[in-house]
């Protein structure tokens, strides 16, 4: 076993994790996306609170004692974090899966950091689902 597979293996050894993710990196090397990489790198050591993005991995026992996915429109991965940390530890793999600039490049990396943060704002007070699936398609550029 050798890649990404074998640091996946490697962290879910310990049976505590329950799942994790790998850092985040990006296809960008603006000083504006590397200061993006380190903060989501610290949010997701520190707060324990990795993105979709991040190549999220979990038991299967731990996705269906949780019930797997929420049916909602937006931030499914936030939601299955959030309810995976409530039952046990998460690992960051300190390796990053490349993720594309295009959103920030195309939105402007101002604009898509603060729809980011409303969304997940949104998320947290409790804001309905259509508003928070509303403000990010209506914010998405089109190709």
């Amino acid at each position: 076993m050798s890649g990404r597979s074998a640091d996946v293996f490697e962290a879910m050894a310990d049976p505590r994790v329950l799942g994790g993710a790998f850092e985040y990196g990006t296809s960008a090397s603006t000083a504006a996306m590397r200061r993006t990489t380190w903060l989501a790198n610290w949010r997701a050591r520190y707060l324990g609170l990795p993105y979709g993005d991040q190549a999220l991995f979990v038991r299967r026992g731990a996705f269906e004692a949780m019930g797997g996915f929420v049916d909602v429109p937006i931030a499914e991965d936030v939601r299955l974090v959030r309810r995976l940390r409530r039952l046990g530890r998460l690992a960051i793999i300190p390796k990053p899966v490349t993720t594309s600039a295009r959103r920030y490049r195309a939105r402007g990396h101002l604009r898509q950091t603060l729809i980011n943060q409303l969304v997940l704002a949104g998320l947290v007070l409790g804001a309905p689902d259509a508003w928070l699936e509303r403000l990010y398609d209506t914010s998405r550029s089109r190709p």
